[in-house]
């Protein structure tokens, strides 16, 4: 997530993942480091601030 909201903090970013059971598949899109969207809905993110 750093490089989300640092390096290519102006870019489109899109992070395909799986959960740790790998059962389900995890979709996660960024622009501009904002979160646009999580796929399933129950995926939980969590950022760091600073």
């Amino acid at each position: 997530m750093l490089l989300v909201s640092g390096k290519l903090a102006n870019e489109k970013i899109t992070i395909d993942d799986s959960s740790p059971e790998g059962t389900a598949r995890i979709h996660v899109e960024f622009d501009k480091g904002k979160l646009v969207k999580a796929d399933p809905d129950s995926t939980i993110l969590f950022m760091g601030g600073g």
